[in-house]
Protein backbone atom coordinates (compact mmCIF):
# COMPACT_ATOMS: atom_id res chain seq x y z
CA UNK A 1 0.00 0.00 0.00
CA UNK A 2 3.07 2.50 1.01
CA UNK A 3 4.22 1.87 -2.64
CA UNK A 4 0.66 3.40 -3.98
CA UNK A 5 0.54 6.26 -1.95
CA UNK A 6 3.94 7.02 -3.44
CA UNK A 7 2.96 6.69 -6.29
CA UNK A 8 -0.33 8.84 -5.95
CA UNK A 9 1.88 11.50 -4.26
CA UNK A 10 4.22 11.36 -7.18
CA UNK A 11 1.72 11.35 -9.81
CA UNK A 12 0.05 14.50 -7.92
CA UNK A 13 -2.72 13.20 -8.06
CA UNK A 14 -4.46 14.28 -4.99
CA UNK A 15 -8.11 13.25 -5.31
CA UNK A 16 -7.44 10.05 -5.53
CA UNK A 17 -4.99 9.86 -2.99
CA UNK A 18 -7.99 11.22 -0.49
CA UNK A 19 -10.25 8.25 -1.94
CA UNK A 20 -7.44 5.53 -1.23
CA UNK A 21 -6.44 7.31 2.33
CA UNK A 22 -10.50 7.18 3.23
CA UNK A 23 -11.13 3.84 1.95
CA UNK A 24 -7.64 2.56 4.23
CA UNK A 25 -9.50 4.65 7.08
CA UNK A 26 -12.99 2.82 6.59
CA UNK A 27 -11.08 -0.84 6.19
CA UNK A 28 -9.63 -0.23 9.53
CA UNK A 29 -12.14 0.29 11.24
CA UNK A 30 -14.46 -2.92 9.56
CA UNK A 31 -14.22 -5.71 11.66
CA UNK A 32 -13.33 -8.24 9.06
CA UNK A 33 -11.62 -11.29 11.10
CA UNK A 34 -14.72 -13.37 11.53
CA UNK A 35 -14.79 -13.56 7.95
CA UNK A 36 -13.81 -17.42 7.92
CA UNK A 37 -15.28 -18.32 3.75
CA UNK A 38 -16.31 -17.40 0.81
CA UNK A 39 -20.36 -16.98 2.66
CA UNK A 40 -19.06 -14.82 5.26
CA UNK A 41 -17.24 -12.47 2.47
CA UNK A 42 -20.07 -12.35 0.60
CA UNK A 43 -22.27 -11.44 3.20
CA UNK A 44 -20.25 -8.60 4.40
CA UNK A 45 -19.32 -7.56 0.37
CA UNK A 46 -22.93 -7.34 0.14
CA UNK A 47 -23.43 -4.60 3.08
CA UNK A 48 -21.48 -2.37 0.58
CA UNK A 49 -18.78 -0.67 2.79
CA UNK A 50 -17.41 1.33 -0.44
CA UNK A 51 -20.01 2.19 -2.49
CA UNK A 52 -19.72 5.90 -1.47
CA UNK A 53 -15.73 5.94 -2.20
CA UNK A 54 -16.08 4.00 -5.26
CA UNK A 55 -18.30 6.74 -6.71
CA UNK A 56 -16.14 9.08 -5.62
CA UNK A 57 -13.07 7.86 -7.49
CA UNK A 58 -14.80 7.20 -10.30
CA UNK A 59 -16.13 11.05 -10.24
CA UNK A 60 -12.42 11.93 -10.56
CA UNK A 61 -12.07 14.23 -13.23
CA UNK A 62 -8.43 13.64 -14.40
CA UNK A 63 -7.46 9.51 -14.55
CA UNK A 64 -4.79 7.78 -13.32
CA UNK A 65 -3.68 7.33 -16.79
CA UNK A 66 -4.15 10.63 -18.43
CA UNK A 67 -1.40 11.52 -15.30
CA UNK A 68 0.38 8.71 -15.73
CA UNK A 69 0.47 9.41 -19.61
CA UNK A 70 1.18 13.73 -18.94
CA UNK A 71 4.32 12.40 -17.26
CA UNK A 72 5.75 10.14 -20.32
CA UNK A 73 5.29 12.77 -22.14
CA UNK A 74 7.52 15.44 -19.76
CA UNK A 75 9.71 12.52 -19.10
CA UNK A 76 10.38 10.52 -22.20
CA UNK A 77 14.44 10.40 -22.52
CA UNK A 78 13.46 8.64 -19.03
CA UNK A 79 11.90 5.49 -21.10
CA UNK A 80 13.34 2.99 -23.96
CA UNK A 81 11.79 2.99 -27.21
CA UNK A 82 12.25 -0.15 -29.32
CA UNK A 83 12.24 0.08 -32.96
Amino acid sequence: MKLAIETLNFLDAEEHLAVLESALELYDKLDLSEIEDKEDYIEEALEDHFCALDMKFHAVETSIQSLLENYLGKNKSEFITIT
